[in-house]
């Protein structure tokens, strides 16, 4: 997928790839990088705060509750993570498919996201399943198009690093007794999460320092 859409994405979304590339080179410390990493821990966190919200009025999509695989121990751990990454990058090149098509059709890039959303609404099985489905389907609309108009404005490592941290709250698996079984693994991922926003924050500072130089008198 990704080698059939790289000329289409230099072509009309330049600046989409621009830090993917840089990724690509291994140049896993630059500051854009980072920039991208910290705004899709934003993002993501920010969608699971809207889901939680939507959870206590009763509506939650089924798929947003705590996945016990993460606590089956350290090989299922790693591995549940590393297929949230992988499903994260798979999603970012999918939508760059499908609105490449759409762009080719309606020839304008928002109505082109708007279809896709509703596409990818259309998918899932929350919706279909859902009493209340028209809410339902309003908050996945607006998560995709959130989604679609982040990947086509910061890029693909914006996208992948927001559906990563927003799957991987459902391995945040923590309560009030911290000696359960689950407890490590949930401490494990809250770790994981922690450190990758801390240092996407490093690093997105480059070489300026953290509090500024003070001026000479």
């Amino acid at each position: 997928i990704y080698l059939a859409l790289e000329p289409t994405l230099r072509a009309r979304w330049p600046h989409s790839i621009v830090t993917w590339n840089r990724v690509l080179a291994g140049r896993w410390l630059d500051a854009q990088v980072g920039s991208d990493i910290l705004i899709g821990t934003a993002v993501g966190s920010g969608i699971w705060i809207l889901f939680k919200v939507v959870q206590m009025n009763g509506n939650e999509p089924s798929f947003m509750d705590v996945n016990l695989t993460y606590a089956l121990g350290a090989r299922h751990w790693f591995g549940q993570h590393a297929a949230t990454l992988g499903n994260a990058l798979r999603f970012g090149l999918t939508v760059f498919l499908v609105i490449s098509g759409l762009r080719m059709i309606l020839k304008h890039s928002i109505p082109a996201a708007l279809v896709a959303s509703l596409l990818f609404t259309m998918g899932e099985q929350d919706v279909s399943n859902s009493p209340d489905w028209v809410i339902t389907t309003a908050i996945f609309v607006a998560i995709y198009a959130i989604l679609i108009f982040l990947l086509l404005r910061s890029g693909l490592v914006a996208a992948i690093s927001t559906v990563f941290f927003v799957n991987c709250f459902n391995g945040l698996i923590l309560g009030t007794d911290w000696k359960v079984w689950y407890a490590p693994s949930g401490f494990a991922t809250l770790l994981l999460m922690a450190g990758i926003a801390i240092f996407a924050f490093w690093r997105s500072l480059g070489s300026r320092e953290l509090m500024g130089e003070d001026e000479a008198g």
